[in-house]
């Protein structure tokens, strides 16, 4: 993925928080992860990329992290793990279907993987 690219989906992610919390997030340089490494927290959300490019696009979180966004969204919302899981994959859906947006019909993504 070339850098051009590799922006379209901070962008989205920063527009989806700055529109959910109002509050700017600060965005951590991305890398490789190292063989060894784990980097999965206890709820992650992937989807599949098809098309042009292969791969996927994973968003990790805690159950801290998605139980204060979920009360941002829905602030009546029921504290259930099922919850969250739900939440991540939304969260996911919605940034690689502004991504699927910006990049053209060549960019296919699947239903979330939760």
């Amino acid at each position: 993925m070339e850098q051009d690219q590799l922006k379209i989906f901070i962008q989205s992610m920063l527009t989806y928080f700055n529109k959910i919390t109002g509050t700017p997030i600060d965005v951590g340089v991305p890398f490789l992860k190292k063989p060894d490494q784990n980097i999965l927290l206890q709820y992650t959300g992937a989807i599949g990329i098809s098309g042009k490019m292969r791969g996927a696009i994973y968003l990790t979180a805690d159950e801290e992290f998605l139980y204060a966004l979920l009360i941002k969204i829905m602030p009546t919302a029921p504290k259930e793990k099922k919850q969250l899981a739900g939440m991540v994959g939304e969260l996911a859906n919605t940034i690689a279907g502004n991504a699927q947006s910006a990049l053209g019909k060549d960019f296919l993504i699947s239903i979330p993987m939760i």
